[in-house]
């Protein structure tokens, strides 16, 4: 659906794979993935079923994904997996999210930490991301450090955890947290609502260094540019997305 609403709006074609490959082994069963024929320009919903490859055999890409805020919106970023967070709009779409800040949180005791899968680790040839991050913010700070991920994902889904080091839920994960850092983890937003810096390692929306995790940055003002850059199913299937991504995508 949300396929043919994007093909819909940008006056587009949704493209069949050529064949079907297995293509991902989880504890739930086998993911059928697919090749598909080398194509310049491609839009695709997450990096599964294939769509990694297309996406590197492309000239350009637009990624779809889950959106930054409230259910059923969906970000959309050309070629890159999420927005750099630069613009210069208002806080109108924000706030129609009832997203209330907390204030700065400055008494934090531990380092939270939230891992890529490890789809997304293979597509960003980041595969070895969790230990190389705890091993350097491990020189340049003594605090504990805390893992946020998906518990019940399947196996083999995220990184390996080692049993020394606690795995939380996010909300509890963040009540103890100084810092929060990740990739690209929408965990990032939910930090910064919550009054918690966050370090950012991607290099499409680099905030902070793990050699300054004791003097974070305290921003959110780009929040609100993150809000211009996801849409409804519905505004993404009248064009509203494609024209706004055309315009400052």
């Amino acid at each position: 659906m949300l396929s043919q609403a994007f093909a819909k709006g940008c006056k587009g074609k949704l493209i069949k794979p050529l064949r079907k490959v297995n293509h991902l082994k989880t504890m739930e069963g086998i993911s059928l993935g697919g090749v598909f024929p080398e194509l310049e320009n491609i839009a695709t919903f997450g990096v599964l079923r294939g769509c990694d490859s297309a996406i590197k055999k492309s000239k350009e890409f637009w990624y779809i994904d889950h959106g930054y805020f409230g259910k059923g919106n969906y970000r959309i970023t050309r070629n890159a997996l999420l927005h750099n967070g630069e613009g210069n709009h208002d806080w109108n779409r924000f706030n129609k999210f009832n997203n209330k800040f907390s204030n700065w949180k400055r008494n934090g005791k531990c380092v939270v930490i939230c891992a890529p899968s490890t789809p997304m680790s293979k597509f960003l040839n980041i595969e070895n991301w969790l230990s190389n991050t705890i091993e350097k913010v491990k020189k340049y700070t003594d605090r504990e450090i805390i893992i946020s991920q998906k518990i019940n994902s399947p196996k083999g889904y995220y990184p390996d955890i080692k049993n020394d080091i606690p795995n939380l839920p996010i909300d509890e994960a963040l009540d103890k947290a100084w810092v929060l850092i990740t990739d690209h983890s929408n965990t990032m937003v939910t930090s910064l609502i919550k009054g918690v810096p966050i370090i950012c390692t991607n290099t499409n929306r680099k905030i902070g260094a793990l050699d300054r995790v004791e003097k974070p940055i305290y921003n959110r003002e780009w929040l609100k540019n993150l809000a211009y850059n996801q849409w409804s199913l519905e505004e993404i299937e009248k064009g509203k997305a494609w024209k706004e991504l055309n315009m400052w995508g």
